[in-house]
């Protein structure tokens, strides 16, 4: 991908979404909206409203292709393969928006403020610090998603070294995950974060670990919640190792492991 800086370094913005005020997102702040007697508006903008537009679009991007790790991968490769010179945002806004374009290079403005240089976006085609990989046609991005990494993964996930898991509340569980290719003979292996997720009406993520240079981690976790109670017992729930992918594998879920953890909800 052109423009990207050659440091060692972690480079922002990685893309544009609208921030202006003069366009702004109008966000209805009193009632239900449906009344306009009672209802009163605002308009909003900046990256507090930007950062939420792009998190609802990478909601719809979980929607379809199911729960994600770090998106940049999947943004890069698929800025790589485009025709930077079909993608000009610059262009005929009709044609950037029913064409093929994920992203829609930005070749003009800056971040200048007074007083102050920024960034220019006309240093040529590509990335730039001042607008990223550019503006987003989301569903090109949904569309084209699954094409930027093809190589799937499967992860297996043991707890306890497999016997049951009954344990009381902060109690250490010994814990072992293997991410691997799904397709033998790869001569790359998966890398990255794995994260335990529990299905108890909390939800959501228990624990994370990294993966070494093999495809592995083995160690232990104490942050399984507590079970739910019914009839003031403990009943199960199910914990799944979930790898959330890197530049060449997709992510990929464990089959689930049952578990009690008598005790509070956490």
């Amino acid at each position: 991908m052109t423009g990207i800086p050659t440091a060692n370094s972690r480079f922002v913005p990685d893309v544009s979404v609208n921030a202006a005020d003069h366009d702004g997102y109008v966000l209805c702040l009193r009632a239900s909206c449906q009344n306009p007697a009672n209802t009163s508006f605002d308009v909003i903008s900046g990256t507090s409203a930007s950062a939420q537009a792009f998190g609802g679009i990478m909601a719809l991007v979980v929607q379809q292709k199911g729960r994600q790790g770090q998106a940049n991968y999947v943004f890069y490769k698929l800025a790589a393969a485009e025709t930077l010179s079909s993608c000009n945002a610059s262009g005929t806004p009709a044609l950037l928006a029913s064409g093929p374009c994920v992203f829609n290079d930005v070749t003009v403005g800056n971040t200048n403020i007074p007083n102050r240089a920024g960034f220019s976006a006309a240093n040529g085609p590509g990335y730039d610090e001042a607008t990223g990989l550019g503006s987003v046609n989301v569903t090109n991005l949904i569309s084209k998603w699954s094409t930027a990494i093809s190589n799937a993964s499967t992860t297996t996930l043991s707890l306890n070294h497999g016997t049951a898991v009954n344990i009381t509340h902060g109690q250490s569980v010994p814990v072992s995950i293997m991410v691997a290719a799904k397709t033998s003979g790869l001569s790359v292996v998966p890398v990255g974060d794995v994260s335990l997720i529990a299905s108890t009406s909390t939800g959501g993520g228990a624990d994370g670990f990294t993966l070494d240079g093999t495809g592995k981690f083995t160690g232990s976790t104490s942050l399984l919640p507590g079970s739910p109670v019914v009839s003031g017992n403990p009943v199960a729930y199910n914990v799944t190792a979930h790898y959330a992918g890197d530049v060449a594998f997709l992510p990929s879920d464990s089959i689930p492991v049952s578990v009690i953890v008598r005790g509070p909800l956490s």
